[in-house]
């Protein structure tokens, strides 16, 4: 279980060192940033207390507040998504929370995992997206960057998804 506990902290101070010091200068045709940093929060183990998470979501999401000079809309937003992200694993994997040890590829299948990745993603990224903006006269604006920020966001996850998966099948 410790050892859990480590990956998950090693995983969570990486990405918010590669978010806040490389991802957040990228910024594509002024309005797409991928945000990667929703994927600690993604990957937390399904034994973890729904309260835990919602904190970690929160503590995540105000961090990136901090860095980004923003007013709480990272820390609405994550928060937010942990909440759904508490109610989805269980559906999507036919198993409890408490059965979900390390959400992902392997544990969820292919199919679920994309699912389960790019529902949060997409949730994610539309409040984000609505909380920032929050006028109704730019419904297109919020769509289009909600849309394809997610679509960046939910390639960098596969992309790591991919990546530790196989170095972990090679490590075995």
């Amino acid at each position: 279980m410790r050892k859990i506990q480590v990956e998950n902290i090693v995983r969570w101070v990486s990405v918010m060192l590669i978010q806040i010091m490389i991802l957040n200068h990228i910024m594509i045709r002024g309005y797409l940033n991928p945000y990667l940093y929703i994927l600690p929060i993604i990957l937390l183990p399904g034994t973890m207390k729904g309260g835990w998470i919602l904190w970690i979501g929160f503590l995540t999401g105000l961090i990136m507040d901090f860095a980004m000079n923003t007013y709480g809309v990272h820390a609405a937003s994550t928060t937010a998504m942990a909440f759904l992200r508490i109610q989805m694993i269980g559906t999507l994997s036919g198993k409890t929370s408490e059965e979900m040890h390390r959400p992902g590829m392997q544990s969820m299948g292919t199919r679920g995992f994309l699912i389960y990745a790019g529902v949060l993603t997409l949730f994610h990224h539309i409040l984000l997206n609505v909380l920032d903006v929050f006028r109704v006269s730019e419904i297109l604006l919020i769509l289009y960057r909600s849309v394809f920020s997610s679509a960046l966001t939910f390639l960098l996850i596969l992309l790591f998804q991919l990546l530790t998966q196989s170095s972990k099948r090679n490590a075995l």
